[in-house]
């Protein structure tokens, strides 16, 4: 499915670029034209900001990274190097293809159009020339190949959400049944705690996408700087004893910088329009695991002390 995506959008791109030939120079110019002029409006900072605000706005592609970096243990040997050049494939196709689509966008001036997305009014001005069906056809395969993979994408949570808290319930975040492996080697509790949460969600929000993708988009980018953080506070601690930790601190700290730049941007822009209500209940979830783990704590200390009682 994959393959497929990345191949209908590359004849799509190709033969944007390639019908549009002689233009090119001019659509630089004009684009240079717009940069400048923006750039004069609104002065560096406001540029700068107008140009994080559009990445922040596209940053959902890093949740197929995210899908590789949660699947790792489930990789074939070595998962190390399995995992980095998977993710060297994914980084490479994504920025070609975003590339390649933005620069079709401007060839054949795409603007929004109620009820279609960006992709499917380009695909359809790309092959309102072509013979017969073919170009219905194509629109379709594109299309369904790219809802395909958010599909599969959607299922990351349930392969990995399950394996995050029973590695927590060892933590004592979680009570200890949700580490415990089920008849098909799966940890039960996990999966009922996903599948329900899922459906709830779903049905408070009576399927509102809007909302939903908010939610979303909030949480993953939780993770993700909470993550980046974690190997920088990683890379500090053991720099005494790890080579090139400079560079690994680098690059982990610049991977915070962006991620935490996009969670912030999200939650200001879409403050009004479910952002806060992605907080509250956010913090609600994380409030219960950290009452239970001070809860264990507090038992673990009462059983030592009586242990230890003459």
């Amino acid at each position: 499915m994959f393959f497929l995506f990345v191949g209908t959008h590359a004849v799509a791109i190709l033969v944007a670029i390639f019908s549009h030939v002689g233009v090119l120079p001019a659509v630089m110019s004009e684009t240079a034209a717009q940069v400048t002029q923006t750039h004069a409006q609104l002065g560096l900072f406001g540029m700068l900001a107008l140009m994080l605000k559009a990445y922040s706005m596209g940053a959902g592609t890093y949740t197929g990274i995210e899908a590789v970096s949660n699947g790792l243990p489930i990789l074939r040997e070595p998962r190390v190097e399995t995992g980095k050049r998977t993710m060297t494939y994914m980084g490479a196709s994504l920025a070609i293809t975003v590339f390649g689509l933005l620069l079709a966008y401007l060839l054949y001036g795409v603007h929004a159009v109620e009820g279609k997305t960006l992709n499917a009014v380009l695909f359809e001005k790309i092959t309102a020339a072509w013979p017969g069906q073919t170009g219905k056809w194509f629109v379709a395969i594109s299309l369904m190949s790219a809802t395909a993979l958010l599909f599969i994408a959607a299922q990351a949570g349930f392969l990995d959400g399950p394996r995050v808290l029973a590695n927590m319930a060892l933590d004592r975040w979680f009570p200890a049944r949700f580490a415990t492996l089920s008849d098909r080697f799966v940890t039960q509790k996990g999966i009922l705690l996903m599948g329900g949460s899922a459906l709830l969600a779903l049905l408070l929000t009576r399927g509102a996408v809007d909302l939903l993708v908010v939610l979303y988009s909030i949480n993953v980018f939780i993770t993700f700087s909470l993550s980046q953080f974690g190997m920088v506070r990683h890379w500090w601690r053991d720099r005494a004893s790890t080579a090139n930790w400079k560079r690994k601190l680098a690059i982990n700290g610049v991977g915070l910088c962006l991620t935490t730049f996009i969670l912030i941007s999200i939650c200001v822009v879409k403050f009004t329009e479910g952002g806060w209500i992605t907080l509250v209940v956010t913090g609600a979830l994380v409030g219960g695991p950290a009452r239970h783990r001070r809860s264990a704590r507090r038992r673990t200390g009462r059983l030592r002390g009586s242990t230890d009682a003459p």
